[in-house]
């Protein structure tokens, strides 16, 4: 039998679903008002149950799992940045001292949001399935997949213009997506880390660029000083990727990351698949004389790839996801929710870079053309 990196967690989840079952087993009644008893609501609270959740949540899940996530504390993730010096280095006499040069502090903060679920167990549901358990655990597993799917929806297209509540995702860090206000009042903007590939090559707007080993490396090499961690993308733009290494007449190279998963890599980078990197992106004013950015995720042909630094983009987690049974005030149901407290931060302009306006559909070739190739 070959290797399973997932067993420990698959052991983990039967563990703790077994625990679940029997302490639900041994506290129900057979009164209607004891349908859902204290004893069997706090098992939903017990250590067991909270890790096999955030197995849950991290299993088949790369992006999350390999993501770091750094604890934090107060309202919200704070560092300073430094404005570039306007004095360099340079050579000094034995009695003369060097230019001073004093640069400018300003605090920069990423505030802590919620992402939360709330699930529904149904008295009548669960006297006429084969029991509690079973409707707490399916009503679970699908509550955890919608967590899971937003909180990867937010690490890309979270927007605070929009919605006061959330965080801003990568999109709108870089300014793919307008432009993140909380850094640019703190003086610090991104936007020079994204590549408009149409721009760049001159290929036709309405039709969007090819994907090409320039373009790939010139995004790579935005990410610096401390050297690209992964590349994000969709399961198209990752075929993209694909063909064209196949076009130089080279072997896919594949990597294992955290949780057990085998990616494909480019120039030693592993490549990851989110569901919410849309390849459906539009701008109907694009054009090969300026550099743009999308007005709307659907509707159009482009995608976009991502390229991080682990050491300057992460989630910082204020709160671990936490599942937590709510005061019961009904017969009829027991509500229940999942939530954590996190942001992310992009700490530093090189730590990520992306390269727009791609049509993944087209046929990937070796070279580029235009202004990068």
């Amino acid at each position: 039998m070959g290797y399973d990196p997932l067993k420990n967690v698959r052991d983990d989840i039967l563990k703790a679903a077994l625990d679940l079952s029997k302490t639900i087993t041994s506290t129900s009644t057979s009164t209607t008002s004891g349908w859902f008893t204290g004893a069997a609501a706090a098992a939903l609270e017990s250590p067991e149950i909270q890790r096999a959740v955030v197995q849950l949540v991290d299993r088949n899940n790369p992006l999350r799992e390999n993501l770091p996530r750094v604890g934090g504390e107060g309202a919200a993730y704070y560092f300073t940045t430094r404005a570039a010096a306007t004095t360099l280095a340079q050579f000094v006499g034995e009695t003369t001292d060097p230019d001073r040069d004093v640069g400018a502090r300003k605090l920069v903060q990423f505030a802590y949001k919620t992402i939360a679920a709330r699930g529904r167990i149904g008295r009548l549901s669960a006297k006429i399935s084969s029991g509690l358990f079973n409707v707490l655990n399916d009503e679970l597993t699908q509550r955890i997949a919608d967590f899971r799917d937003y909180e990867d929806y937010a690490f890309l297209r979270g927007n605070m213009s929009t919605d006061s509540n959330a965080y801003d995702g990568l999109n709108r860090l870089l300014g793919i997506q307008g432009v993140d206000a909380t850094n640019t009042a703190a003086g610090t903007t991104f936007a020079t880390q994204v590549i408009d590939a149409v721009y760049a090559t001159g290929a036709a707007p309405s039709v969007g660029a090819t994907v090409t080993a320039a373009l790939l490396d010139y995004m790579l090499d935005k990410v610096s000083p401390n050297n690209p961690s992964v590349i994000l993308c969709t399961k198209a733009g990752r075929r993209a990727i694909v063909k064209l290494i196949h076009a130089q007449g080279q072997y896919v190279n594949t990597v294992t990351v955290a949780g057990g998963h085998i990616v494909p890599t480019w120039q030693g980078v592993p490549i990851l698949v989110s569901s919410n990197v849309s390849d459906t992106c539009q701008n109907l004013a694009v054009t090969q004389s300026a550099a743009s950015t999308y007005t709307s995720f659907t509707g159009g042909t482009y995608t976009s790839f991502y390229c991080l630094a682990y050491d300057d983009v992460f989630v910082s987690e204020l709160t671990p996801v936490t599942t937590m049974p709510l005061a019961q005030i009904s017969s009829q149901y027991q509500d229940f929710d999942i939530f954590t407290d996190e942001t992310l931060v992009y700490k530093w302009k090189g730590g990520a870079s992306a390269l727009t306006f791609i049509n993944p559909r087209l046929g990937s070739i070796a070279s580029g053309a235009g202004l990068i190739g």
